[in-house]
């Protein structure tokens, strides 16, 4: 236990909540910092102070991960810890980076719709490619669906 009365009660409330003995040391970590940033116990600082805080955090080569776990330690402590969830209610977490999916070339997909032994499978998958569906849609399709006098 930390010999900062608020820092403490962080860490018991952290432990109380079933956190990872992980998470409570960095969320102790980050708030540790906080508080020698503003200069006062966080119990005592103003939103203003927190507001400064975030954007100093944002103006630091950080990524959106590391970001998120700072806000989640001002989250707690304020909401849970300190019972003053309007200091915090500003903070928006950041978006996690969601992967692209990977395009496959004309020639990829072509090879792909002839591996399939099974012209219905080639064919099903082609009208996948070709229409775009998601594979919700797909699953949901039914021979009736198809317009035959389309083309």
């Amino acid at each position: 236990m930390s010999h900062n009365p608020v820092l403490s009660r962080l860490e018991s409330d952290l432990r109380m909540a079933g956190r990872a003995k992980g998470t409570i040391q960095q969320y102790l970590a980050s708030i540790r910092r906080f508080q020698e940033m503003v200069g006062k116990s966080a119990d005592r600082a103003s939103q203003a102070e927190i507001r400064r805080w975030v954007e100093h955090l944002q103006a630091q080569p950080i990524g959106p991960e590391r970001l998120r776990c700072h806000y989640s330690a001002l989250a707690f402590l304020f909401r849970k810890t300190l019972g003053q969830p309007d200091k915090v209610a500003f903070i928006s977490m950041p978006r996690k980076d969601a992967p692209l999916p990977t395009i496959l070339t004309a020639a990829e997909v072509g090879r792909v719709l002839k591996s399939f032994t099974v012209a219905k499978y080639s064919v099903f998958f082609a009208l996948i490619y070709a229409t775009g569906l998601r594979i919700s849609e797909a699953i949901g399709l039914e021979t009736q669906d198809i317009d035959a006098l389309r083309g």
